[in-house]
């Protein structure tokens, strides 16, 4: 059984208000990943598949992504039921924190970012769920933990048949003057 983290407060969702957000936040990073130090067809330590649960695998390796903007990615061939491990960080309770990551696949599908404690059960912190397509998209959220937790895993999570890109992964620790609404 999942709990999920009540009070957490989702702040800037698939990318809105990145520029305005940008200017009133600080941010140290904590975790990022861009792979271009890890050789062709490899992992870098931390980035795993995670559905052996679900009796599925989610073949998964560095390729060059045949766009000089991005070099390297790691390509995630789904069929099924997919979750990856992306990174993790530590969260301090009441600290504010930023997720970015950039996902193409291919055709139309429905992706759920989440940081989440384990183990069982299972403490989903911040999550976000996004549309992704063909085009390489930055997404972008933003949340403040209610509790302080170690290790926190940033997950991607969905079910279908495609062949994913994910690029840039950044979590971050941010301060500074939130979003109008937040």
């Amino acid at each position: 059984m999942r709990r999920i983290a009540a009070v957490l407060l989702l702040l800037v969702a698939a990318g809105g208000a990145q520029a305005g957000e940008s200017a009133r936040l600080q941010a140290r990073p904590l975790y990022v990943e861009d792979f271009e130090r890890t050789p062709l067809g490899k992992l870098p330590p931390g980035v795993l598949d995670n559905s052996g649960w679900t009796g599925s695998t989610v073949p998964m390796a560095v390729v060059d992504s045949g766009d000089r903007r991005y070099g390297k990615v790691v390509e995630c061939r789904v069929s099924g039921y997919c979750q990856i491990v992306l990174g993790q960080v530590a969260l301090k309770q009441g600290r504010l924190y930023r997720v970015t990551a950039d996902i193409a696949s291919r055709g139309a599908q429905t992706v759920t970012l989440i940081l989440r404690h384990g183990p069982s059960p299972y403490t989903i912190y911040v999550s976000s769920i996004e549309k992704t397509n063909e085009e390489m998209h930055r997404f972008s959220f933003v949340g403040r933990a209610v509790n302080s937790a170690d290790p926190v895993l940033l997950m991607l999570l969905m079910n279908g048949h495609t062949t994913l890109q994910i690029d840039n992964i950044r979590i971050e620790e941010v301060t500074g003057a939130l979003p109008a609404g937040a």
